[in-house]
């Protein structure tokens, strides 16, 4: 490949990324053998207003003076003749002999996505109340759910659920529920009479016991 057609090739590339990534990515290409007019060819150049036939950055010309310079740099800060902050990538051109042709740059503007980001923040912004601290809960348990809930969690505690109940059995049962304030809730001595196939009286006497 010529060192023609080298250059052409990145020209090629640069001109898909950047519109891959249009508006918000500058890219170019730099013939750096013709310094003072290195540019060759850029796309989205409203990033920072060059334009074919401008010179090389100080970058650019250190990378020719320098040979310390590495060929590859990638997401460096930097900042846009207007001031508006971008992050920076450039990649040397090389020959198939090492000698340096050129670069390919490509220069992000990040002031689109520092917007964006203020936007999201704004958007997803929540305040806490006093009367929702916590967050709501989507799926509330009824009181004959937990009565339930609990009265299965005590016969398996105990491996009785597959075990007829005695009167010695369920007077335990209620007495658990008692301390644990389970009668407090609404239609609770209906609910556990149901469940243990008690009678509501039944309770009451094993309440007072």
């Amino acid at each position: 490949m010529t060192d023609h057609e080298l250059l052409s090739h990145y020209t090629r590339l640069a001109r898909v990324v950047a519109e891959m990534f249009s508006p918000v990515l500058e890219v170019l290409v730099h013939d750096l053998r013709k310094p003072e007019q290195s540019i060759i060819a850029i796309y989205n150049a409203h990033v920072t207003g060059r334009e074919v036939g401008d010179g090389a950055t100080d970058l650019g010309l250190r990378r020719l003076a320098d040979s310390s310079v590495p060929d590859v740099l990638v997401n460096y800060a930097n900042a846009a003749p207007d001031g508006r902050p971008l992050k920076s990538s450039t990649i040397a051109i090389r020959n198939s002999d090492g000698v340096l042709l050129g670069s390919i740059c490509f220069n992000l503007d990040t002031s689109y996505f520092s917007e964006f980001s203020a936007f999201i923040q704004q958007f997803i912004a929540a305040e806490m109340t006093a009367v929702v601290s916590g967050g709501e809960d989507f799926n509330p348990r009824t009181p004959k759910q937990e009565i339930h809930e609990e009265i299965s969690r005590l016969l398996l505690e105990r491996n009785w659920q597959n075990k007829r109940l005695s009167k010695e059995d369920k007077k335990h049962i209620v007495s658990e529920l008692k301390r644990q304030g389970i009668f407090n809730k609404r239609a609770a001595v209906s609910t556990v009479a149901k469940e243990l196939q008690l009678t509501r009286p039944t309770i009451y006497s094993y309440l007072k016991s």
